[in-house]
């Protein structure tokens, strides 16, 4: 990845020190600067133009500053440099203090470990061993990182550090509720929650003489602040559902034991207690519990009173006589032994069935085009497809999207997602409308390719737009890339290529590089009799394979939404920062081949449009650098998926958060290999 820092400074009222910060960070760093000017009472921008060592960096736009009208707080600071940073294009930003207490020195530190894990969030750990480090500092510290530790089952060693490096891919969709010096707190347990991964590293940190220092910290009001936070923070995290399966088997368990024990009106008290000391998970616990409703009491009493009486072998006497102060006493000290053990045998046996529960859980696996529907459905469209045409299978969509909607909530949050971004000023109900139309899209889709692959495709009216340019792409002798994505008739439309028209083309043999998806599950698999090729990206001799081809002159589509190896690249896509795969920018580039994007879609009534761009060529981008060539190229490739897609916008099949989230582990894994732009 090419990593493109912002260093961001929220200031507010540091005239004193605001001037050298900024020259400083200008001087030991190449990085640009954005100065957010908290409504401060001397506006920074006048301090600045002030030093004449400033103004060209100014007028380059290398130093740039953002006032806002009154003081807002931090954290809406921060939060208005992550808007400004995403529209400028930086994948990252570094914010540091405007009062000295940071050193631009370590900035290259910050950088260096950006570099190594681009994908996490990076903290500046505070060396609080100066003479002059206040005890509220280090207490604040401690104090702050228990609380972290608690929400989140990590360790955080500098939890209040404000010396930090921000993804922004994964916060740009974020929606914080805090706006000042709690907003801190918040983004980090909110990117812990999210399974963000936290790197700190040593720094050197600046306190100067109690005399000298300036501080807008209010003791109390933003304590207050704090304090409330981590008391919401800390209610979420027992409520949270995602947490390990020992703790949903201790819950779970104790959630029993607790339900059986007879202290009736105040189990859900003690449930609540327990979930606290301890942060298992309060609902789990809550929901065990219930196996002391009303109806079944009578039953966990009788029990416990039998295996009590037994084990402190005492008579259970319901007497009123002078005896009933000593017989009451035998006879809650009975229920309340034999409670304990009807408790622990119950409890050790919900653990053993959540254990066995949670590990089948463990093990399912992710729907595919043979199990999303089951051998049944399967067979069942494929004849009514087949038998009866690809309409009369259409109408059976109206029963299956619906339960696709239902049992497929990573794919209802993924396109709610896209659209939101699409259309953000649509409606929660017109939303769930348009992610219905894409599911049913999709379906249709399907059915047109099982259709094709056993009757052909007479009934269909194949639009195709720009086929010429694979022809006229020969005469360079360096092969053709063609970029497509995961968008409408893909497939489809890749069994068009070779079908000959009355245009007398001369087509390049195509090659189609592929993630390996699953048995039955990648295109070759689904494309019969055609003449095109196919690379598995996990075939060692993968690359050679592409070098071949393009040596032979050959075409070779790449899937540019897909990122599974280390070449991926952050690039602006509706606005947002999106992950994209670089592999055949950066072989475009060195080969000098051409590159095409080639994207297909389904049309009205039984027709699709192929569309195949007009070639971009890589020595025109090569003049500003390859790390700016590749980003604009890529940018191209964006931009074009933009524009087709608000043409088509329920035929975007990508069923992932595209915006937030990469498709696989182990493309973050293996995308840790960075540079610095």
């Amino acid at each position: 990845m090419i990593v493109r820092c912002l260093v961001c400074i929220p200031t507010y009222n540091n005239s004193g020190s605001i001037v050298a910060v900024v020259k400083e960070t200008l001087t030991l760093s190449h990085l640009p600067v954005l100065v957010i000017d908290d409504g401060s009472d001397t506006p920074v921008i006048d301090l600045l133009r002030q030093d004449s060592s400033l103004i060209p960096h100014l007028d380059s736009l290398h130093l740039t500053v953002h006032r806002f009208s009154e003081n807002k707080g931090k954290g809406a600071a921060i939060q208005q440099a992550f808007k400004l940073a995403l529209a400028m294009n930086f994948t990252h930003i570094i914010t540091m203090d405007g009062d000295a207490q940071h050193k631009a020195s370590d900035l290259p530190v910050l950088l260096d470990a950006i570099v190594t894990s681009p994908w996490a969030m990076i903290i500046g750990k505070r060396k609080l061993d100066g003479v002059h480090v206040p005890g509220s500092s280090k207490f604040g510290r401690a104090f702050s990182n228990f609380w972290v530790k608690y929400q989140t089952d990590q360790t955080i060693e500098d939890s209040q550090s404000g010396f930090r490096a921000y993804p922004i891919f994964y916060v740009q969709h974020l929606k914080f509720y805090t706006k000042k010096y709690d907003f801190e707190i918040e983004v980090l347990i909110r990117l812990l929650w999210n399974k963000v991964e936290v790197k700190e590293v040593g720094i050197d940190v600046y306190y100067p003489p109690p005399e000298e220092r300036v501080s807008h910290f209010d003791k109390f009001r933003d304590n207050v602040k704090i304090s409330l936070l981590n008391t919401v923070l800390v209610i979420v995290s027992l409520l949270k559902s995602n947490i390990s399966r020992g703790k949903i088997i201790a819950s779970m368990s104790i959630g029993v034991f607790i339900g059986v024990m007879p202290i009736y009106g105040f189990q859900v008290f003690a449930a609540a207690l327990v979930s606290f000391l301890f942060r298992l998970n309060f609902p789990l616990m809550f929901l065990a519990g219930n196996i002391s409703l009303p109806p079944l009491i009578p039953i966990w009493t009788f029990i416990s009173l039998k295996i009590g009486s037994k084990i402190i072998e005492t008579p259970i006497i319901f007497s009123l006589d002078e005896h009933i102060v000593e017989n009451a006493k035998n006879f809650f000290a009975t229920l309340f032994v034999g409670s304990i053990i009807l408790g622990l045998a119950l409890a050790a046996i919900t653990g053993l069935l959540t254990f066995v529960v949670t590990k089948k859980r463990g093990r399912k696996k992710a729907w595919t085009g043979k199990t999303r529907g089951g051998r049944f459905g399967n067979f069942f469209m494929r004849q009514m497809t087949t038998h009866f045409g690809p309409k009369t299978a259409y109408f059976f969509l109206y029963f299956i999207c619906p339960y696709f909607y239902l049992c497929a909530p990573k794919a209802v949050i993924s396109h709610n997602q896209y659209f939101k971004i699409l259309y953000p000023h649509v409606g929660f109900f017109k939303r769930q409308v348009l992610v219905m139309k894409t599911f049913f899209k999709l379906g249709q889709v399907l059915i047109d390719n099982i259709y094709t692959a056993n009757k052909g495709y007479a009934l269909f009216t194949l639009n195709r737009t720009g086929r010429h340019h694979l022809e006229q792409t020969l005469v360079h002798k360096k092969g053709l890339i063609l970029v497509g994505a995961h968008v409408g008739g893909w497939i489809f439309s890749a069994k068009t290529f070779d079908i000959d028209t009355s245009e007398n083309l001369k087509l390049p043999p195509i090659n189609v590089v592929e993630f390996n998806t699953g048995a039955g599950q990648n295109s070759q698999n689904k494309i019969e009799n055609s003449k095109l090729k196919f690379i598995q990206n996990s075939d060692i001799e993968a690359i050679f394979k592409i070098n071949h081809a393009l040596f032979q002159n050959e075409a070779v589509i790449f899937m540019g939404d897909r990122v599974t190896n280390h070449n991926t690249e952050l690039i602006l896509f509706f606005g947002k920062l999106a992950a994209i795969d670089s592999t055949p920018f950066k072989i475009a580039l060195a080969k000098k081949s051409p590159l095409s994007f080639t994207l297909g879609f389904k049309g009205k009534n039984q027709s699709y449009d192929l569309f195949i761009t007009d070639p971009l060529m890589p020595e025109d981008f090569l003049v500003k650098g390859k790390q700016m060539a590749l980003i604009e190229m890529a940018t191209k490739y964006t931009e074009t998926l933009e524009h087709f897609l608000k043409i088509y916008p329920t035929q975007w099949f990508n069923f992932f958060p595209f915006w937030s989230a990469l498709p696989s582990e182990e493309a973050l894994a293996n995308s840790k290999k960075s540079t610095h732009y």
